[in-house]
């Protein structure tokens, strides 16, 4: 009689899982026909940018999960601008253009008093840099086509809705600014700036091409 409770426990737990892979299955094509607005691709505002691949209505979240209670719940480590300065500048400079600072809310009226290192806490993914979404890859605009949606309860997930149609082809955009006041400063270089990079990048690319040309130029001559 055990034995036949148990086997009649597993052949329901084995059909309720077929049942939930199927609601899973039909979540996902319905998304990947209807749902799939974006990719990540070289931009022209500041190396990886968010692309649509195809026209997004206005007020549409173009990052939704797909079967969400499959998503880990996203939570943050608190850790100091002071910690953060120890860090290998590469990694550092990484995690600052991903993470504001938690209390920047207040230096929204004084952006030019400096911060004490010891007391500005940044809100670092508790999974790390690896996990991040497409959505982290949104570059800073003054006229952004998207806008930051806050979680409507704890634990829940901060989101993003599109300010109006965009486009195919169309890179989408936030106001940093809304994510805090050093978060911009630090993920907005100043047109000067910004140039000198983009030189930088020109002038590397077309020593690569020379670099190139010379080789593809000694085939020829084998």
């Amino acid at each position: 009689m055990l034995a036949s409770s148990s086997a009649a426990a597993a052949a329901a737990a084995a059909a309720a899982a077929a049942v939930s892979e199927q609601e899973q299955k039909r979540a996902i094509m319905k998304h990947l026909r209807e749902t799939v607005w974006v990719k990540l691709a070289a931009s022209p505002i500041e190396g990886v940018g968010v692309i649509a691949i195809r026209d997004i209505p206005a007020d549409t979240n173009p990052f939704a999960c797909v079967n969400e209670h499959l998503k880990s719940r996203e939570e943050f480590v608190s850790v100091t601008a002071k910690e953060l300065k120890a860090l290998a500048p590469e990694v550092r400079d990484l995690a600052k253009s991903f993470f504001a600072p938690l209390d920047d809310d207040a230096s929204r009226a004084r952006p030019d008093v400096p911060r004490d290192e010891a007391t500005l806490v940044y809100g670092v993914n508790a999974t790390g840099l690896h996990t991040l979404d497409i959505s982290w890859y949104l570059n800073h605009s003054d006229s952004p086509s998207v806008r930051f949606v806050e979680a409507e309860h704890v634990g829940g997930f901060n989101g993003y809705k599109t300010t109006r149609l965009v486009p195919a082809g169309e890179e989408l955009t936030v106001d940093y600014r809304e994510l805090g006041v050093e978060y911009y400063l630090t993920g907005t270089a100043g047109d000067g700036d910004r140039r000198a990079r983009l030189e930088d990048q020109l002038r590397k690319a077309r020593e690569q091409v020379r670099l190139l040309e010379e080789e593809l130029s000694g085939e020829g001559k084998i």
